[in-house]
């Protein structure tokens, strides 16, 4: 006989996920030969550049570049354990004329480009954490500055966050 089962007991899809008006990309993880690879699903909503983004904290310029950054770290292989599936997809439908080798290297040039021509050490910190690490700005001042004012703290990462977008939008628009 068949069990009842709770709709949280049941995975979440992202089919489901669609139907609950969450916006998702679908990524596949690397695994061994032994193992099947399964997808992963990534909940944008839940992005803090995004979050930022929605309440009017940094303008679309900042969140485009911010787009950018990520897209040259993920391709360019660099975030751990993700993949893009390069055996179903092809650059620009195939039409561009350049190998997926060629594609990831120069995805990781530009990644660290972009990321040396921001001005600050501490401000890249910041945009690596915020950008690719997914952190709210709450969490990074709780993990530089734990012992000092929050709200001061969190005014001079937000304002560093978007000096280092700022720097970003000048590399990308000098690449064009």
């Amino acid at each position: 006989m068949a069990q009842k089962a709770a709709l949280s007991d049941i995975e979440k899809t992202r089919r489901r996920l669609k139907k609950q008006g969450k916006d998702v990309k679908v990524d596949f993880v690397l695994v061994d030969k032994d193992e099947k690879p399964e997808a992963v699903v990534r909940i944008l909503d839940n992005d803090p550049i995004r979050k930022l983004y929605n309440r009017g904290t940094i303008t679309l310029e900042q969140f485009e570049a911010a787009e950018k950054l990520y897209s040259d770290w993920y391709n360019g292989g660099m975030s751990p354990r993700l993949v893009k599936p390069f055996k179903i997809r092809e650059i620009d439908e195939g039409q561009a004329d350049m190998s997926i080798s060629d594609f990831k290297i120069d995805c990781n040039k530009r990644y660290h480009n972009a990321i040396d021509f921001i001005r600050s050490r501490s401000i890249i910190v910041i945009v690596q954490e915020v950008i690719l690490e997914s952190m709210s700005i709450s969490d990074c001042v709780r993990r530089h500055h734990p012992s000092s004012n929050t709200n001061v703290s969190r005014a001079l990462m937000l304002d560093r966050l978007q000096i280092g977008l700022d720097d970003l939008i000048d590399f990308y628009e000098s690449k064009i």
